[in-house]
């Protein structure tokens, strides 16, 4: 491709000497504006670390984004970067993970098949005039071709299986950020080495981890690590010694974000899970953090209850981890599981007073502007009616006012019909109870968001329009744009649509009294507060690494999880 100048036919301008602002500008143009200048237009709709197709990222523009990456060297390593960003060598899309299929019955995940496409397009359709292009070995391959051109210098995230450990795949791919090991665990020892400095997020098994002491060196470089810790499939001795050694080696670990998925709620009590938060709370900046658990279980092969249980309280050893971070997930069955000593509610009662947040006079009280805003995220997938318990309303609000957040957010599955009124009753009410009926009242919190993540017949919608899109099989692009966030146009209005209110306070004097029965008794003379709530537009503080975690929780469920094998078949 070349430019003719107008004053002398002789004097011709390469394409590629073009600045490249210039060049910039022809691509958004021939693109029609779809695509900008460093990544997709619709980024934003992707969750984070999640695998999403090459062809889908781009939609339409995306085979002309190809054909014109091949017409010089300057433009497929100027596009390389957006072209071929994501690679699976385990599944084509996410539709297995959100439809839940059975091992024996996935229709789009079949590693054998991702693995020798992939490798039949390096070389076959990208390495020219290769006379044995069955036999090219690109790990060993010196050329322009490997070092510059090829498609493996691009891709930034990568999922593979435990064989792609173990047959060096990963040498291939020397510029990796983020690694998901989409794999049961493996009890051998993975000894391949390759280079994965430039690694920054990472979901692999806990087994497999401690297996394959190439990924362990990696943890101290790590910005996220997603770790499904399924304690069945760990020995007792040495249990996650490995990785809570790994940590504590380490003086300059990068760790900003984990997601521990925990295979029961209550294993968040056993010494080994304490000890690995502890480890990384010592030696890591911590500012995220999620504990979840998965629905789906797996065959337990071993016996959990030969673990150690924590000696003291999960919950008070916890606390200072919490009081450190800027958000936390986690699920309302691993709150419960959470213990505190009857002596950390007292505390929180002494160091608050009956009179905290009486210093104003005035009618409506705000929050100090100069405090550290904080985000707290309760994720419940069935939600039964319109009242919590008092033990979780405790825990909750004990966690609340001693971590001081200000942002509050219920994840939920409705079970019934209308919830989301239930849920609305459930949150205003707790938050009520939080602002005056708590002790110390608790003024810090700003705002509250509701989404509902589940529900019995919006699941059924989508899962019937899946199946419809993969029966009819004429449009494979809609197939492979499913994803775990998605919904269509037939679900209910809420269904994952947060809705955000703000919070605004107000002091009232002379309330009423009542009993249990709600019988009349008389008026306080004591002041009380009272919180108001407001729809607002949008979530200015936009915490949002929910559906990434969510994502990634659902992928450890349908490809990490031991399945019983057949008593039929063996």
């Amino acid at each position: 491709m070349r430019l003719v100048s107008q004053g002398d036919v002789s004097n011709r301008i390469r394409f590629e000497d073009l600045p490249l602002e210039i060049i910039n500008k022809v691509v958004f143009w021939f693109l029609n504006g779809q695509v900008g200048q460093d990544a997709s237009n619709r980024e934003s709709e992707f969750a984070k670390y999640s695998f999403i197709p090459n062809s889908v990222r781009f939609g339409k523009c995306y085979k002309s984004l190809v054909s014109l990456s091949s017409t010089c060297t300057l433009l497929r390593r100027a596009l390389g970067d957006i072209l071929f960003q994501n690679v699976s060598l385990v599944r084509s899309n996410q539709i297995d993970s959100i439809m839940c299929y059975p091992r024996s019955l996935e229709k789009f995940s079949d590693k054998k098949t991702c693995r020798k496409v992939f490798i039949s397009e390096l070389i076959k359709r990208n390495l020219e005039n290769c006379g044995n292009d069955s036999q090219a070995d690109l790990i060993d391959y010196p050329s322009r071709y490997k070092s510059y051109l090829c498609m493996c210098n691009f891709v930034r995230y990568l999922e593979c299986d435990n064989t792609s450990l173990k047959n060096g795949d990963l040498k291939l791919f020397t510029n990796l950020e983020a690694l998901k090991i989409l794999d049961e665990c493996t009890e051998t020892p993975i000894l391949e080495h390759a280079n994965l400095s430039k690694l920054q997020y990472l979901a692999v098994h806990a087994r497999t981890l401690m297996s394959t002491p190439m990924l362990l060196t990696t943890l101290p470089t790590l910005n996220r690590l997603d770790l499904f810790l399924e304690y069945c499939e760990i020995p007792v001795e040495p249990g996650i010694a490995k990785i809570i050694s790994s940590f504590l080696e380490s003086t300059s670990n990068k760790l900003n974000e984990l997601v521990l998925i925990l295979d029961s709620p209550f294993t968040i009590g056993y010494s080994d899970t304490i000890s690995l938060l502890s480890a990384i709370a010592k030696t890591s900046k911590l500012r995220k953090l999620t504990i979840r658990s998965p629905r789906r279980k797996s065959f337990h092969s071993l016996n959990q209850d030969r673990f150690v249980l924590h000696p003291g309280y999960s919950g008070d050893e916890l606390m200072s981890l919490f009081q450190n971070l800027t958000v936390l997930t986690i699920d309302v069955p691993i709150l419960e599981a959470l213990k505190f000593h009857p002596q950390t509610y007292e505390s929180m009662s002494v160091e608050g007073g009956e009179g905290e947040g009486e210093a104003t006079t005035t009618t409506t009280i705000t929050t100090t502007p100069k405090k550290k805003r904080k985000h707290i995220a309760v994720v419940d997938r069935v939600i039964t009616g319109p009242h919590i318990s008092s033990h979780l309303r405790e825990t909750l609000g004990l966690i609340i006012r001693k971590c001081g957040y200000t942002s509050f957010a219920f994840q939920y599955g409705e079970s019934l019909e209308e919830s989301h009124l239930h849920v609305l009753k459930l949150v205003t009410d707790f938050i009520q109870w939080l602002t005056n009926y708590s002790k110390p009242y608790y003024l810090e919190l700003e705002s509250f968001s509701l989404e509902k993540c589940w529900s019995v017949s919006d699941d059924s919608i989508i899962r019937e329009y899946l199946t419809g899109l993969i029966e009819n099989g004429n449009d494979r692009s809609k197939v492979n744009a499913a994803t775990i966030w998605g919904r269509t146009a037939s679900n209910s209005p809420r269904f994952r649509i947060r809705d955000v209110y703000s919070i605004f306070y107000t002091k009232e004097c002379g309330f009423p009294i009542t009993d249990s029965s709600q019988y009349f008794i008389g008026v306080s003379d004591r002041p009380r507060y009272k919180a108001n709530f407001t729809r607002s537009s949008e979530d200015k503080q936009n915490w949002d690494d929910f559906w990434s975690i969510e994502t990634s929780l659902c992928d450890f469920e349908q490809y990490s999880t031991h399945r019983r094998k057949s008593l039929l078949f063996g």
